[in-house]
């Protein structure tokens, strides 16, 4: 068991939170809690940071309602912060209405830009369930899901998009 796992234990003990609460909570197999615990592979960044946020938020006393106002601050705040990365409009971005599909619109194309940055930030810097940003987002788990993918992909081609990424996590880690 490694030093961040074996943290990520005691501290689910200390909070008195099951293991199965904890991983439906976090959005990782049990199967995958059990063999960390048995030390058959190594946790992944992106599992640990689910299960330490689960925990950071039972610690700091937040009920599911708090927590969907914290998702939805957390998606808006950062979306702000990406469209001011970009140079574009922070109230423009955040009215965008991602449902809408408006693609030959070129100002909703760079808020959907924004939005797909945002998401891969929070679920990949922050750990957050694809299933939280997509209720704080509006849009579907898929569209959510698929984003994450395609900012994943283009990453390896688009050096200011890394550049970007690097940035923000770096800052809000």
């Amino acid at each position: 068991m490694t030093i961040e796992f074996e943290a990520v234990e005691k501290k689910r003990v200390r909070l008195g939170m099951t293991k199965t609460e904890l991983c439906r909570r976090a959005g990782v197999a049990c199967s995958t809690y059990a063999a960390l615990l048995a030390s058959r592979h190594e946790a992944r960044t992106a599992t640990l940071a689910k299960l330490n946020t689960v925990l950071n938020k039972k610690a700091a006393g937040f009920g599911e309602q708090t927590a969907t106002n914290a998702y939805n601050f957390a998606y808006r705040s950062l979306l702000a912060l990406v469209a001011y990365r970009k140079d574009l409009p922070a109230a423009q971005v955040l009215s965008a209405n991602p449902t809408l599909r408006a693609t030959n619109n070129p100002e909703w194309r760079r808020a959907a830009d924004c939005r797909r940055i945002t998401f891969h930030v929070l679920n990949g810097a922050f750990g957050f369930r694809v299933a939280d940003i997509a209720r704080a987002a509006g849009v579907t788990k898929a569209a959510v899901s698929l984003a994450i993918k395609e900012i994943e992909d283009a990453r390896d081609f688009d050096s200011d998009l890394d550049h970007i990424l690097n940035d923000l996590t770096y800052l809000l880690s």
